[in-house]
């Protein structure tokens, strides 16, 4: 009974990592790729000839997961200064760098408020964690003796 209860534990865990969902959170949305950025990546591709697979899903304006985004992002964070490179403007250049920290950052936000929203509905105070949890299992005053 105990294992049976524990392995449904586990794999509706496993399902929620394999779908990459966390808590009430959905990573799996997508974000519109702005015009601006498909604009600099198709001028970028004519003059270069190049085929990269982002390129071409940036200038077909195809929309991006989340992890896509931070991939994006962490591009971005490792060529900041190869800014003159052409694979810089095949990643949609300045102006995609700033709509993927704006998307992530807001996203995050909007994250941070529903986590903030259902820690308070826990009745567990704001700095508690989430739920009707006891953050004091340890406290000597509540031993029984």
């Amino acid at each position: 009974m105990i294992r049976r209860l524990i392995r449904t534990i586990l794999e509706e865990s496993y399902q929620d990592l394999f779908n990459e969902n966390v808590g009430d959170f959905n990573y799996n949305k997508t974000f519109s790729v702005p015009t601006e950025v498909t604009i600099i990546v198709k001028n970028t591709m004519s003059s270069t000839g190049s085929e990269l697979e982002k390129a071409v899903e940036l200038a077909n304006g195809k929309a991006q997961t989340f992890n896509q985004m931070r991939k994006l992002r962490d591009f971005f964070v490792a060529n900041k200064d190869n800014k003159s490179d052409s694979s810089w403007n095949l990643h949609g250049g300045d102006a995609c760098y700033k709509w993927v920290e704006r998307e992530l950052s807001k996203f995050h936000d909007e994250n941070l408020r529903t986590r903030q929203n259902l820690q308070k509905a826990g009745g567990a105070g704001d700095k508690k964690g989430m739920g009707v949890f006891d953050t004091t299992i340890m406290d000597p005053t509540k031993a029984r003796f």
